[in-house]
């Protein structure tokens, strides 16, 4: 399936709507302001050009709700901000064998965040964030909660709260991760 101005989807909504579990989902530049897509099934989503996903500083931008989803390409910019919900960019909710590998992250309350999640990879993202002073404004760059097994590798983090913060996670492999001027912990 093909999402673009002149392609048969126009956004990613509908592109999603219309797929079937294991379809890949090639997005075209350009700047899509969504709100929160939702993935409940096994896609793949490749962005071509470095499209850029705009939470306009509103929504979680993408919720990864299933197994064996795969997010790359993209940027993904101006997540909504909520310290209860902890909204960020991308949230990987009970999923298994999913990846988020070469994203561009900006703007964001928290990056990736990583709820239960199983066997995921997350690799070779840049993400950083201007968006707050305090400790209080901010999410990390990476969170991981009840997970196991998680590979975090070659990612290069900046500006959040914590860069990479794991709780209650086992049994995992953090490798070879850049992570700087966060505003509590490096790591």
């Amino acid at each position: 399936l093909r999402v673009g101005k002149n392609e048969q989807f126009k956004t990613i909504k509908e592109a999603v709507a219309a797929s079937k579990s294991g379809d890949s989902i090639l997005v075209e530049r350009g700047h899509y302001r969504e709100g929160n897509i939702s993935i409940t099934k096994p896609l793949t989503l490749i962005g071509i050009g470095r499209p850029v996903l705009d939470g306009e500083m509103k929504y979680e931008i993408i919720s990864m709700r299933a197994s064996h989803i795969h997010i790359s390409g993209f940027k993904i910019i101006n997540s909504g901000e909520d310290e209860i919900k902890n909204i960020g960019a991308v949230r990987l909710y009970n999923s298994e064998y999913s990846s988020i590998t070469n994203n561009i992250f900006e703007n964001n309350y928290f990056g990736i965040y990583i709820q239960r999640g199983y066997r995921c990879l997350i690799a070779n993202n840049k993400i950083i964030t201007l968006r707050s002073k305090s400790q209080e404004g901010v999410g990390d760059g990476i969170h991981g909660w009840v997970s196991d097994e998680l590979w975090i590798k070659n990612n290069y983090i900046e500006g959040h709260k914590d860069g990479i913060y794991l709780e209650k996670v086992i049994n995992s492999y953090i490798y070879r991760n850049y992570s700087t001027k966060n505003l509590r912990y490096g790591l």
